[in-house]
């Protein structure tokens, strides 16, 4: 069986999902708010970790058993930032092709594109 992670990264909250093949939730984990430019980077990887920690827990499964993970994470705003996030995703130890999808608030929107990667760490 395989097992998506997907984040969503807040201001004010973060919330970690693991999802099996077919669809199925099979894990759910919340933290504080992850936006680096509110928490720094440390509040970021802080998040990200006690997220996924708390949906590992519930899914019963270990990480390596992720085979993807997609990030919608606020305060990402230009590519200039791109390499901090990196970093701070690269905390979470896993090993897996991912999408990341960033500058998802309405507000800045308008402001700049949100930018699509495809990376492997």
């Amino acid at each position: 069986m395989k097992y998506f992670a997907g984040f969503d990264v807040g201001s004010s909250k973060t919330h970690a999902l693991i999802v099996d093949e077919t669809g199925q939730c099979v894990g759910f984990g919340k933290a504080g708010g992850g936006n680096y430019q509110a928490v720094g980077w440390e509040g970021l990887r802080t998040a990200l970790r006690e997220s996924l920690a708390a949906a590992l827990q519930m899914s019963g499964i270990d990480k390596d058993r992720i085979t993807g993970a997609g990030f919608g994470i606020a305060g990402y705003d230009f590519p200039s930032d791109r390499e901090a996030h990196l970093q701070a995703i690269a905390s979470l130890g896993l090993r897996v092709l991912f999408l990341f999808i960033f500058c998802l608030c309405g507000s800045c929107f308008t402001l700049c594109q949100p930018v699509l990667f495809r990376s492997r760490l």
